[in-house]
């Protein structure tokens, strides 16, 4: 699902965000993107909020912003230990994909 919104505009991030956090049906135009489970969702979910506690904007996103998101959102310690798993390796793709994007808009690897 993040990988699938990498390449949609922001205001379609947005749209796609917003319906899967309460819980809409996502809009026709999107119908065909990846689905999520409900056990899911909640990753997705704090994923795309933690997105925004970074340090810099291609860092990764603090262990302790995502222990206290745990925490204030009362995961058990399995829910936390699952949650670290999956941002931190979503993170490391999602990272990765910006890095080469900005690589090829640079022109990096270009011959002149």
């Amino acid at each position: 699902m993040l990988d699938y919104e990498l390449n949609l505009a922001p205001h379609e991030k947005n749209i796609i965000q917003n319906a899967v956090r309460f819980n809409k049906p996502i809009p026709k135009k999107f119908q065909n993107s990846p689905r999520l489970e409900p056990s899911e969702r909640l990753y997705y979910i704090a994923y795309n909020d933690l997105t925004t506690c970074r340090n810099f904007e291609l860092g990764p996103i603090p262990l302790d912003k995502i222990l206290f998101y745990c925490d204030n959102y009362n995961f058990d310690d399995e829910q936390t230990d699952i949650a670290i798993e999956v941002i931190r390796r979503v993170d490391v793709h999602i990272i990765g994909e910006e890095m080469k994007k900005l690589e090829n808009s640079s022109g990096k690897g270009n011959s002149d």
